[in-house]
């Protein structure tokens, strides 16, 4: 049973017991029927009417692997998680650390990572700095080389 049909029954009971305690029950009464049974009907065939949800369909090979890819990068401000870990590591000031820009290509076994920041050099000065990384399909990396600007 879906939670719709849950819910429908579940408010229907709730009713039926609600009119059942109040003083004014036997005004409810119509036509030899009551509104509470009637609440409790339609709600008993909401719960057999309402569908349940369809079961999510399989993702394929290429869309896992694209959802492992993407799984790397944050949602925030597209930056590889590891590569912009291991950049403030290895940076003067890593407070000063802002992403400008991350771009990848899938080369089938490994990802090859772009990205563009921003930081602080030994003298306090902003510098506009890029650097290339490999990963593994994992988000490991495999190499990382810092480009000239």
């Amino acid at each position: 049973m879906g939670w719709i049909a849950f819910f429908s029954f579940v408010t229907g009971f709730v009713a039926f017991a609600w009119l059942a305690q109040r003083k004014e029950w036997s005004e409810t009464v119509i036509g030899g029927g009551s509104l509470a049974a009637g609440v409790v009907m339609m709600a008993l065939v909401l719960s057999l009417a309402a569908p349940d949800k369809p079961p999510p369909v399989p993702l394929t090979a290429a869309e896992q692997r694209q959802t492992r890819i993407e799984s790397q990068f944050s949602a925030w401000n597209g930056a590889h998680r590891n590569l912009e870990a291991a950049v403030k590591k290895a940076m003067n000031d890593p407070g000063s650390y802002e992403h400008v820009e991350t771009k990848y290509m899938d080369r089938e076994d490994h990802i090859m990572v772009w990205m563009t920041y921003r930081g602080a050099n030994a003298f306090g000065g902003k510098v506009l700095a890029r650097i290339v990384a490999t990963a593994d399909l994992d988000g490991n990396l495999l190499t990382v080389q810092n480009i000239k600007l």
